[in-house]
């Protein structure tokens, strides 16, 4: 309870700081970055801790079909939560795991500085520009290829 209480008030803060400033046209991009930056601030504290928290967003995630997670607006049906929520934060999570935490926030920056309200074309773009070797792995993430 004490990690899932973290994982929260870091997504709710991460609202806060960021407000209106960077939006995003999909689901993953409005709640699940924000659900990502409460994961990752768990794991910073200890990576043991977020464990529990990655295995419940798993749950949640095959809970509902395994199919591409862009493009995707936020919603309150359930699948379409579920999808912003913890698939797209379980997505960028592994993402940060493949490429290093530190290294994907980096590339979120990268893309909102240039598109405060990117889609994912644009997310895909500069991740091929900036990992290529790494940009299969990133569509397989995002469940666009497999």
């Amino acid at each position: 309870a004490e990690y899932f209480r973290k994982m929260v008030i870091a997504h709710e803060l991460s609202h806060f700081w960021f407000g209106v400033k960077y939006t995003g046209k999909d689901g993953w991009m409005t709640e699940g970055i924000p659900q990502y930056l409460g994961l990752y601030a768990v794991r910073l504290e200890n990576p043991e801790n977020v464990k529990p928290l990655l295995a419940f967003s798993e749950y949640l995630d095959k809970m509902i079909p395994q199919d591409a997670i862009p493009n995707n607006a936020f919603s309150e049906n359930q699948a379409l939560y579920i999808k912003a929520y913890y698939q797209g934060s379980l997505a960028l999570y592994r993402i940060g795991e493949m490429l290093g935490h530190a290294k994907l926030l980096e590339f979120l920056n990268a893309v909102f500085v240039n598109n405060r309200n990117p889609d994912f074309s644009e997310f895909d773009q500069k991740f091929a520009e900036m990992y290529p070797d790494k940009h299969a792995d990133w569509l397989k993430a995002w469940r666009v290829q497999q």
